[in-house]
């Protein structure tokens, strides 16, 4: 997923950037971190085509704060802000919409008093989840400045309807954009499942991924077209967040820190 360009408001004391940024008091530092670009979520990938949008992401991301659902059968916005390192509580429903003659699908995210559903949203004529797999990806993107790059999610309370699905298959790195990393991957579905990378920095590339999916005797589950089901999950994203050292952090406050790298230069 892009994110949208973040902004600098010097004026409020606000910093929003994709690198470490500061706003300077006369002393002390205020927001002194950047986030880790890393998102995650429920993605049925299109395996067969039947998707006008492509992979179907029902999503919370780490750094922007987007709540919703991409590609798929449309777009939606929940209007609320995850925040890293907190719970929310995504579900999802594919049924027969029989107002309209059609499988659709319908998402419902909780994020701590605060609930939000979606539309129906419909497949086009003839569409529907034949022949495709359901489950979860989590998804960073590199960082070439920060070798610390690092994060994970972590997936509780799974729930599936669908009889026919019994365990989870964990799939590492169908992105494999930073082999160097080391992953992390814990599989105790349905009470819980981790994904996690660190070290998600090297000089090109654009993101490593994972994925874990619904299965029936250690197989990934292909699902019917009438596999109707109603699949929900608790969801936990953290990352390694870029934080200065507190030596750099009280030269800040104090506005030294140009004359710190002044000497250090001279010498």
């Amino acid at each position: 997923m892009k994110h949208p360009q973040k902004t600098l408001n010097l004026k409020n004391n606000v910093c929003r950037a994709a690198a470490v940024c500061f706003a300077l008091a006369a002393v002390g530092v205020a927001n002194a971190q950047s986030k880790v670009d890393n998102e995650a979520g429920f993605i049925i990938p299109n395996a067969n085509g039947l998707f006008p949008g492509g992979d179907l992401q029902f999503i919370a991301s780490g750094q922007s704060g987007f709540l919703g659902m991409f590609g798929g059968t449309g777009y939606w916005n929940s209007g609320l802000t995850y925040t890293e390192g907190t719970t929310v509580t995504l579900t999802m429903q594919y049924f027969y919409d029989t107002a309209n003659s059609s499988p659709a699908f319908q998402f419902t995210v909780v994020n701590g008093s605060s609930t939000a559903t979606s539309p129906v949203q419909d497949y086009p004529a003839g569409g529907s989840l034949v022949g495709d797999t359901v489950g979860a990806y989590y998804q960073i993107q590199n960082d070439p400045s920060f070798p610390g790059n690092s994060g994970q999610a972590v997936y509780g309370n799974i729930n599936m309807t669908l009889g026919s699905i019994n365990s989870a298959v964990i799939t590492p790195r169908v992105f494999n954009d930073i082999p160097g990393a080391t992953g992390t991957y814990l599989n105790s579905y349905p009470g819980s499942i981790t994904l996690g990378e660190a070290g998600v920095s090297a000089p090109t590339g654009f993101a490593d991924r994972d994925i874990w999916q619904f299965a029936n005797g250690g197989t990934a589950y292909t699902f019917g077209a009438a596999d109707y089901f109603t699949a929900s999950m608790t969801l936990d994203i953290t990352g390694n967040d870029v934080v200065p050292e507190p030596s750099t952090m009280a030269l800040l406050g104090l506005g030294l820190l140009p004359l710190a790298r002044r000497f250090s230069r001279r010498a």
